[in-house]
């Protein structure tokens, strides 16, 4: 046998004279087991190497020393009822994939639960803009193949399709405690038991 790896190789067989493995893209090695040099690896099986994000997007010249970025508020330590609340729009989104676009970072999610629909709130597929400010401090850090919360307000200057992470954005990674919280608060805010919402 080969010992081509089940997940970096393309297929079982490889060359038989090298014994080379045939790879997927950004994936090396004989049997197909590391990503290559500029890439990293994800969680995704269909490609398990994602190219690495190019320091210094845009006109941010490298003063990527977390100097110039605030604390991140965008991801907080703990979700509440209060910022479910504020929010106007409440969904659990995976990221499929990103790519850069005039210094934005665009990211390609699928909605696949709406627990508080907003302004567009609907499942399918849409795309969550970050600028790439957000993207030098990794505020927030959003990986390709992983399931987040995605808490906002409705932006009507937003001209873009899909989502755009700003001040009033919260993100938080999905998990079962998380999602039971969500659910939770959205049984809540329908009930119309929100905590002290006018006071803003």
């Amino acid at each position: 046998g080969c010992g081509c790896h089940p997940v970096g190789s393309l297929s079982k067989s490889c060359n038989q004279t090298s014994g080379q493995c045939v790879c997927k893209p950004g994936v090396t090695g004989q049997t197909c087991n590391r990503c290559a040099k500029g890439y990293q690896q994800s969680r995704s099986t269909v490609t398990p190497c994602i190219r690495l994000p190019v320091k210094g997007v845009g006109s941010v010249t490298g003063s990527s020393e977390q100097g110039d970025c605030p604390k991140c508020r965008v991801v907080p330590k703990r979700l509440n009822q209060k910022k479910y609340c504020k929010r106007d729009y409440a969904l659990q989104i995976f990221v499929t994939g990103r790519e850069m676009v005039d210094g934005w970072a665009r990211y390609r999610v699928v909605i696949e639960n709406v627990f508080k629909r907003g302004m567009r709130g609907r499942r399918g597929e849409t795309s969550l803009w970050m600028s790439s400010h957000s993207v030098m401090c990794k505020c927030p850090k959003i990986r390709v193949g992983r399931r987040y919360i995605l808490l906002g307000k409705d932006d009507e200057e937003n001209n873009r399709q899909g989502y755009v992470v700003n001040g009033k954005t919260v993100l938080t990674e999905w998990d079962e405690d998380t999602m039971d919280k969500v659910l939770r608060f959205a049984k809540r805010d329908k009930l119309g038991q929100c905590p002290g919402v006018r006071r803003y």
